[in-house]
């Protein structure tokens, strides 16, 4: 086999049309965006053999790029957040231009991994869309060859499907997702409340809810950076979706705190559900961490009281938030 043939010629029009399938499935089935683009890359990794890829989207507040979505990168030595304008994903998204490029190194664009890691031979950027603006960057690495004008074409239009794909989520969740965790954001918190505390009125069922807050967060990032409490910050969202059931919500309602919502759980639940959360994260441990790296949350519990205006229930969850770390941290209190 010719190293240098395209995927398009290797993979044949029957494995495009596969992938072009399963690109839409990917967007209909996945319960969140970062499984349907995860999902996506899956679809295309077939037609893209041998390389790595990811998917970046604006942090629609800062405006930088987040990697949402990846395969084949290690991701302790990736970079998840990119300022606007730096590096070649942000130069495609400012120009709105794709690039390929076979010397990265000797691109003044270029910027390498953090841990120096296997050096990339090639990169293929291209813009995704969404309601006629720029809404992420594609990336396609390769460690072992250069790219053809062929296979630019090629991950173009891929990238054309996935941004039809993302403009239809991003519609629904643009105003509502924080964008670093793919969470519900402060507003979707209040307005999600709102209707649980309507529901628990009316049909006399408990609700209560739990403000987390990242212990020492300040200092974990000027230790070790931005980028590794971004790291924290998308895993431990991941680690908390996984304690909670079918009927819970979680936000990220501030920097580093986040808010859950616990439909049909009285004070005691309420507090066995903390303790749990609190244990979890002391004990928690992932690849992407420095080595030695420990996180602690403070955690501040209600309960909803009927008739009483949501307001009045944040503002007892963040009184009992205070109160966890004006008694030493890494601990539940109930209000």
């Amino acid at each position: 086999m010719n190293p240098a043939e395209s995927p398009a010629t290797r993979a044949g029009s029957n494995e495009l049309v596969r992938a072009f399938r399963e690109i839409g499935r990917a967007g209909l089935s996945a319960p969140g965006l970062p499984e349907a683009l995860n999902g996506m890359l899956a679809a295309v990794a077939p037609v893209l053999p041998d390389n790595c890829l990811s998917i970046m989207l604006f942090d629609q507040d800062r405006r930088d790029l987040i990697t949402v979505a990846q395969r084949g990168l290690d991701e302790k030595g990736l970079r998840i957040r990119f300022k606007s304008g730096e590096g070649l994903a942000g130069w495609v998204a400012a120009k709105l231009q794709p690039a390929i490029v076979n010397e990265p190194a000797s691109d003044a664009r270029f910027v390498p991994g953090l841990d120096g890691g296997h050096p990339i031979k090639a990169i293929i950027a291209v813009p995704l869309y969404a309601m006629s603006l720029c809404a992420g960057v594609f990336n396609v690495h390769s460690l072992s060859r250069t790219f053809t004008p062929d296979e630019a074409d090629l991950v173009e239009l891929l990238a054309a499907l996935m941004s039809a794909e993302i403009q239809r989520r991003r519609m629904a969740q643009l105003i509502l997702t924080d964008s670093l965790t793919q969470v519900g954001n402060r507003r979707s918190f209040e307005n999600v409340l709102r209707i649980e505390t309507a529901r628990a009125l009316r049909y006399g069922n408990p609700l209560s809810i739990a403000g987390l807050d990242v212990d020492n967060m300040r200092d974990i990032n000027a230790t070790h950076g931005d980028r590794i409490g971004d790291v924290v910050l998308r895993n431990l969202s991941a680690l908390l979706r996984g304690l909670l059931r079918t009927p819970d919500h979680l936000f990220r309602i501030g920097g580093d705190e986040f808010g859950i919502l616990l439909p049909e759980t009285d004070a005691a639940g309420a507090m066995k559900f903390a303790e749990r959360a609190r244990v979890a994260i002391e004990a928690w441990t992932h690849a992407s961490l420095p080595d030695g790296l420990k996180v602690t949350v403070s955690i501040g519990v209600t309960t909803y009281q009927n008739g009483e205006e949501p307001e009045r229930i944040i503002a007892r969850m963040d009184d009992a938030e205070t109160k966890a770390k004006q008694a030493g941290r890494n601990r539940a209190v109930s209000e």
